[in-house]
């Protein structure tokens, strides 16, 4: 849950151009990966720039890996420890 609501509308055109985001055999969980799209478009639509922070990117034949539907939609990806180095909160020594 975010606080721009339930974003179940804005996750179908997410997965219809990008349908190997989620595990289709994983039943009965919610996969946050759509999710995290739709709150970075609606993001966008209001004037905002977001960047998704994720170590998810590992593409396989079946699941294409968070950063890489991040860039598909425009937005730009970084993995959490460059993100968190970078932020002076991670050791870089």
């Amino acid at each position: 849950a975010t606080r721009y609501g339930p974003l179940y509308d804005e996750i179908t055109p997410i997965l219809a151009r990008v349908r190997t985001l989620i595990d289709h055999t994983k039943s009965g969980e919610d996969q946050a990966d759509p999710y995290i799209i739709a709150v970075a478009l609606t993001l966008r639509q209001a004037g905002h720039t977001p960047t998704v922070i994720t170590n998810d990117t590992s593409n396989k034949p079946l699941r294409t890996a968070l950063s890489s539907a991040a860039g598909l939609f425009g937005f730009p990806s970084v993995p959490m420890t460059l993100f968190l180095a970078d932020q002076k909160l991670y050791p870089t020594e």
